[in-house]
């Protein structure tokens, strides 16, 4: 999507999502994108992974010793 004139559009406002957001809210708000946890899934990640428990997508949820696991 092209930038509007005064440099404003979706992605514009998902960068700002982090001043009210952290990195975990952030990802489960990409529900249902699939989502790879390379090496062990920090602990702040629970809240994601509820998420996607919750919504019935637990499945889209990896965790992978290295990205060449993933498929």
């Amino acid at each position: 999507m092209p930038n509007a004139k005064d440099g404003t559009n979706a992605a514009t406002a998902l960068m700002g999502a982090l001043r009210i957001a952290d990195i975990p809210v952030a990802a489960g708000l990409v529900f249902p994108a699939r989502i790879a946890f390379v090496g062990q899934r920090p602990a702040t990640y629970d809240w994601t992974l509820d998420l996607y428990k919750k919504l019935g997508a637990s499945d889209k949820i990896a965790t992978v010793r290295n990205l060449g696991e993933w498929k």
